[in-house]
């Protein structure tokens, strides 16, 4: 009896190895995919900020050129 008991217990502890693992996978997985969306997402409001700040300056310009001309 005591024998199956111990061939019982390091199965279940081989197999919780092994599941751990490959849970441990999936998870690693998801964070890479979720660092590639991070950057993407990144660069992407980058480039939003940029052509926001290119906007912004030219509004600035012809408030300038609009007081200039009024004076």
């Amino acid at each position: 009896m005591k024998k199956e008991k111990v061939l019982t217990t390091k199965y279940l502890d081989e197999s919780l190895k092994n599941i751990s693992g490959v849970i441990l996978e999936a998870v690693n997985v998801g964070f890479e995919e979720n660092k590639k969306e991070h950057k993407k997402m990144e660069k992407d409001i980058n480039t939003t900020k940029n052509l926001i700040d290119g906007y912004v300056n030219k509004q600035e310009e012809f408030k300038q050129e609009f007081v200039i001309m009024k004076e």
